[in-house]
């Protein structure tokens, strides 16, 4: 029986751009990063839809958990 595994890393991409797993007994599995875009994304992916409204949040930025009233 063999049974391979192989993975192809990007460092200029900083991801794993190919896997591929093949054993005998299950069959082979592929995984491939295919029409990558090196270019900056639509501004309006970045905006809030049409009807949203962004509001702030005033809870700090820590919660604090209070024991049960009798614990110490």
């Amino acid at each position: 029986i063999e049974i391979v595994s192989e993975r192809w890393y990007s460092p200029e991409l900083q991801a794993v751009v190919m896997t591929r797993h093949s054993d005998p007994r299950f069959g082979e599995t592929t995984y491939k990063l295919t029409n990558i875009s090196r270019t900056e994304p639509d501004r309006s992916l970045f905006e809030l839809p049409a009807g949203f409204v962004l509001k702030e949040d005033s809870m700090p930025s820590r919660l604090r958990m209070k024991k049960p009233a009798g614990e110490q």
